[in-house]
């Protein structure tokens, strides 16, 4: 013979083991996504910088060959500028020289 009494308190204890078990599978599932989410979120904050790191590599390798090619040209015009300079002024001498004498 089952006394009704007993029956509802085990039907109580395993409702209650079910909901224990139950908000402790949701806890560990919480707990799994956020970690989940955390490791997305380093791994993300890891490639964004190893990207911007990259691209900042190159756009100051660009500018330096840029800013090098720049400069040469300069260069180059301020020597074929002074040469002239020399050039003109010789030939002034020379005939100033030949003039004069």
């Amino acid at each position: 013979q089952i006394d009704e009494g007993t029956l509802d308190e085990e039907e109580e204890d395993v409702a209650s083991i079910s909901t224990r078990y139950s908000s402790m599978s949701e806890d560990l599932e919480f707990e799994h996504e956020l970690a989940s989410m955390i490791i997305q979120m380093h791994w993300r904050r890891h490639f964004s910088l190893a990207r911007y790191v990259t691209t900042r590599k190159a756009i100051i390798t660009c500018q330096s060959i840029c800013r090098r090619w720049v400069a040469q040209k300069k260069t180059y015009t301020l020597r074929v500028a002074r040469s002239r300079e020399e050039l003109a002024s010789i030939k002034v001498t020379s005939f100033c020289r030949g003039y004069f004498t």
